[in-house]
């Protein structure tokens, strides 16, 4: 018995959320730790995470989830930074450094998707969002042969990698934001974390960051794309002009 339209697709954009997720998740993580490593913290280097080794990065666990279709996205392993090994007069500006430095990598390689694909169908970005929501919708897109699945499945790949990437985004700034916040404002004179401490601390490490995610992750999520289809729409314009 033949596979249905809908099993086929689900099986492509299955396929494409796994092949986004290798591709992405050991460089965000590489990055985290080498930055890390820059601005005095050797934690992640200690830890093995300084390679883009993918198997090193990856999250079994969210590998699952998204091998059954159950979310478009997943994160890696989390690497861990030690607040105390940032110090000197700019210590302030390396925490922040370190901690956003993967949502800083997201936002580039979402951004370098989306210049790619302006260069290889010279289409408008913002058209392009609302096309390829799904691999039907995707193969009316107008910018290329709508006979050519490579062009569909390339194109397709290219905005998972920008959804992706956004959405770790939004994650990463709210979490590691507050870990910053939290690390350099519960400090007592001694370094310590006063009465955050053991499981009280962990349970604020935890609770926190979850909610704050609830209130604030879609709209971070919506200014971050906001942000990227607007220096696409740029670059789109540009290069119109120049051909």
């Amino acid at each position: 018995m033949g596979m249905t339209v809908q099993a086929t697709e689900l099986m492509i954009d299955t396929l494409i959320v796994l092949i986004t997720y290798f591709s992405i998740i050991p460089i965000i993580g590489c990055f985290r730790a080498w930055v890390a490593e820059k601005m005095g913290d050797d934690t992640p280097e200690k830890l093995g995470f300084l390679t883009l080794n993918p198997m090193v990065h990856v999250s079994f666990f969210w590998l699952a989830i998204m091998s059954l279709g159950l979310t478009p996205f997943g994160f890696g392993q989390y690497i861990p930074l030690n607040p105390h090994n940032f110090y000197g007069k700019w210590r302030v500006a390396k925490m922040f450094t370190a901690y956003l430095s993967d949502a800083f990598a997201n936002i580039v390689m979402a951004l370098l998707a989306l210049f790619c694909f302006v260069l290889l169908f010279g289409s408008d970005p913002l058209e392009f969002f609302l096309s390829f929501s799904q691999a039907r919708t995707a193969v009316l897109y107008p910018g290329y042969e709508a006979t050519s699945s490579f062009a569909v499945v390339v194109a397709l790949l290219l905005r998972n990698i920008i959804f992706f990437n956004s959405m770790l985004a939004a994650f990463n700034i709210i979490v590691n934001l507050f870990y910053v916040g939290f690390f350099y404002f519960s400090k007592d004179e001694q370094g310590a974390f006063g009465i955050y401490s053991g499981d009280r601390l962990q349970w604020i490490m935890f609770i926190v960051p979850i909610l704050l995610l609830m209130l604030f992750v879609n709209k971070i999520h919506s200014g971050i794309l906001w942000l990227i289809i607007s220096i696409g729409m740029w670059f789109w314009k540009y290069i119109t002009l120049l051909s």
